[in-house]
């Protein structure tokens, strides 16, 4: 990201399907150089943005004034795993890559998804998987 963003460990685990358009979904961080895991309940809208025929990004409503728009890069046939580039709240950019996976498990990240992740977001200086970034149930 840049400017850099001051969490790590992040995932979204989606809680209730599609109402109203929207997902609820449990978002987790971790603020960096923390041992303390957050979380709270978001919503997630899918939409259409541009000229696109079908729905292409994702609008994460985090609070009443924070709203971040994540936009597909790539996602796979089987839709199992994607690439987004992400916008937040203080103007900066970055990339993120998402991958269905059980709880407390390496996620699995096929390679296509993984060398577009690569190929695209080649100033990233995240790790994609910290060891460090398992939640608790």
């Amino acid at each position: 990201y840049t400017p850099p963003v001051s969490s790590e460990c992040i995932s979204v685990n989606v809680t209730s399907g599609l109402r109203n358009g929207t997902y609820q979904v449990l978002l987790r961080h971790r603020f960096n150089r923390s041992s303390e895991i957050s979380s709270m309940n978001i919503t997630v809208r899918p939409f259409t943005s541009g000229s696109h025929t079908e729905d292409n990004a994702l609008l994460f409503n985090i609070s009443a004034r924070v709203q971040s728009i994540y936009k597909f890069m790539y996602i796979n046939s089987n839709k199992t795993c994607a690439v987004l580039r992400a916008t937040h709240h203080q103007n900066g950019t970055g990339c993120e890559l998402f991958s269905a996976g059980v709880a407390e498990t390496r996620p699995f990240v096929p390679q296509e998804c993984m060398e577009v992740y690569i190929k695209n977001c080649h100033n990233t200086t995240s790790e994609v998987w910290k060891e460090d970034c398992k939640y608790k149930s």
